[in-house]
């Protein structure tokens, strides 16, 4: 038995491709789950505005469940998240998605993901930020964060460093 001869240029070939899903430099710094970036652009008073979208474009019906893929429109969404360098103002590419089954009243709907809920002001990770924790201080019976909350984070009553309350 011999080997088998391609002629040049035909034949089997080393493939040079990755296995895995590769993202794209900005994708991993920023490290935002299940998005990437689409845009980011120095802000003229300081921070960074970045645009960023969902992996996958597709979501199940809050009221009958089916899966849509199919897009109505687009829609931006501005959330606070967790600073990187400075501040960041992230803005949400969502599609309006069309509910594939006629019968349901809900024609369209926009995407949820774990780190962006239904209606959510601030992304997930900023919720679950360590720094953050409600404190049990008040202002005029109010509970209120630190200055250094409010300008670093935001943040209104949601939540705060602490720093407040360790110095009383």
């Amino acid at each position: 038995m011999g080997v088998a001869k391609h002629p040049t240029g035909q034949g089997p070939r080393a493939v040079n491709e990755p296995t895995c899903l590769q993202r794209d430099a900005a994708s991993v710094i920023f490290n935002l789950p299940d998005y990437r970036v689409i845009d980011a652009i120095d802000l003229p008073l300081g921070g960074r505005r970045v645009i960023v979208q969902a992996d996958a474009i597709e979501a199940g019906c809050p009221d009958c469940g089916v899966v849509s893929e199919r897009v109505h429109a687009w829609c931006r969404q501005r959330v606070k998240d967790i600073p990187h360098a400075g501040r960041v103002e992230v803005v949400v590419v969502k599609p309006r998605l069309v509910c594939a089954e006629r019968a349901c009243p809900r024609q369209t709907f926009t995407q949820t993901t774990p780190e962006l809920p239904l209606r959510a002001r601030c992304t997930t990770r900023l919720r679950g930020y360590s720094h953050l924790t409600v404190v049990p201080w008040l202002v005029n019976g109010v509970a209120a964060p630190c200055g250094r909350c409010v300008a670093g984070y935001g943040l209104g009553s949601a939540g705060c460093c602490g720093s407040r309350a360790r110095s009383a």
